[in-house]
């Protein structure tokens, strides 16, 4: 069929297929009048920020509904001859990496249909955006030519006696280090010292600047104590447009992976998935299992706003499913056949009394979530819930904390525990 969007100049909305679960995801573009087909078009990609109402997804949300904001935007696009991606957001959002490569997925379905340049793509993070702009230039260290932060909140802070194994997430995947680490990277950082509801605070932009210059990284800045309008959007095209990466491209950076972690548990909802239920077991048991990936595909469903993930009996699954997918395993390998097929090649074994990793146990008879690599696909993933017998699995279990979890491995029960990195297991 004809693409009757392609190289159209103009304020859009639009939409595509994601790759990861066939839901339709969507984004506003704006071209400039000037854009002719073929041309060298720079863009920049306005990075959402959390929502308050994450009942509504994207398409209904307040990014599409500020559409006077987008007209103002437009006339500064206009007059450098940008383009602007505002790119839809898939949960909350809240910089997780999955995020990250949902507006990758942006960016590539409008160099589907416009000659963007790729190494004039520049990111822009506002207030409580500023750590997930952070974030996605972290994942794609290749990908932009340029970021700017105004008036941010650089990176999430955990508050007072939190978890060890949250800090020590939160401190590996820091934005800040991530960014300041990159120097081909060109950063602008403004601030009119205004206040509004997750806007950072003036102290913030400082201290990154101090932690800038103490790592050696030119950072060009426009502090002021006046509110600033329009002049923002005009300061940021202009100082973005010479912007540029010198051999650019869309690899990701796997901080997770090079920072120790075998996912963690989150990791998965960056690529496809498929639910594979155990079948072998009593009517109790194959309830209870039922039960759960109803709850992880409601949970998925419920985080997406509606988008679904596939699911299938063990014994229904092909070997093309296991390649093509990560896998979310449940029950155990007495129950669930694809488990018992993966299990003598991957590191985490489960045993009739316990659950072991490379020999070390992690728990008896418990109820525990655990991630590890896809044995037959190195890019994908293998998270099992499940229990060495199955009567743990009968107790309400905990699907919508997955999407957030920073951990490889969670044991429920009297020796409840969150175990950060695998890795670091004591074996």
């Amino acid at each position: 069929m004809v693409n009757i969007t392609k190289d159209q100049p103009g304020l859009h909305i639009r939409g595509f297929a994601s790759k990861e679960d066939g839901s339709a995801q969507y984004y506003r573009l704006f071209v400039p009048s000037t854009y002719k087909s073929g041309d060298s078009l720079p863009l920049l990609v306005i990075v959402p920020a959390r929502v308050a109402d994450r009942e509504r997804s994207y398409i209904e949300g307040p990014v599409i509904a500020n559409h006077r904001e987008a007209i103002l935007w437009d006339e500064y696009a206009e007059k450098y001859g940008f383009a602007i991606l505002w790119p839809g957001y898939r949960g909350i959002p809240e910089g997780d990496s999955y995020e990250s490569m949902r507006i990758d997925e942006a960016i590539q379905a409008v160099e589907q249909d416009y000659a963007v340049d790729k190494g004039r793509i520049s990111v822009y993070g506002a207030c409580g955006a500023g750590n997930n702009a952070g974030r996605l230039v972290s994942e794609y260290p290749n990908r932009f030519a340029a970021l700017v932060y105004d008036r941010a909140v650089f990176e999430l802070v955990p508050p007072d006696n939190e978890v060890p194994s949250l800090v020590e997430w939160l401190k590996d995947i820091d934005p800040v280090r991530h960014v300041l680490e990159d120097k081909n990277l060109k950063i602008f950082v403004m601030h009119d010292n205004t206040t509004g509801p997750d806007h950072g605070p003036m102290w913030l932009t400082t201290q990154f600047l101090e932690r800038a210059e103490a790592n050696g990284h030119d950072v060009v800045s426009y502090l002021c104590n006046q509110p600033m309008g329009a002049e923002r959007m005009d300061m940021a095209f202009s100082w973005a447009a010479p912007c540029r990466k010198e051999h650019p491209n869309d690899k990701r950076s796997n901080i997770t992976a090079k920072t120790g972690y075998t996912g963690p548990i989150s990791e998965i909802f960056t690529t496809p998935i498929l639910i594979v239920r155990g079948t072998h077991a009593s009517e109790r048991d194959l309830q209870a299992m039922q039960k759960i990936a109803e709850s992880v595909r409601n949970s998925y469903a419920g985080r997406f706003h509606g988008s679904e993930c596939a699911a299938k009996n063990d014994d229904d699954v092909t070997q093309d499913d296991i390649i093509n997918h990560s896998l979310i395993l449940i029950g155990n390998p007495q129950s669930n056949s694809v488990w018992e097929k993966l299990q003598p090649r991957m590191a985490l074994q489960v045993t009739p009394s316990n659950v072991l990793y490379k020999n070390a146990t992690l728990a008896e008879n418990q109820l525990f979530q655990a991630i590890v690599r896809n044995p037959d696909a190195a890019d994908k993933y293998v998270l099992m819930i499940g229990a060495p017998t199955l009567q743990p699995l009968q107790r309400d279990v905990l699907t919508g904390n997955l999407f957030g979890a920073w951990y490889d491995c969670r044991i429920f029960g009297s020796s409840r525990a969150i175990i950060g990195k695998l890795e670091k297991t004591n074996h």
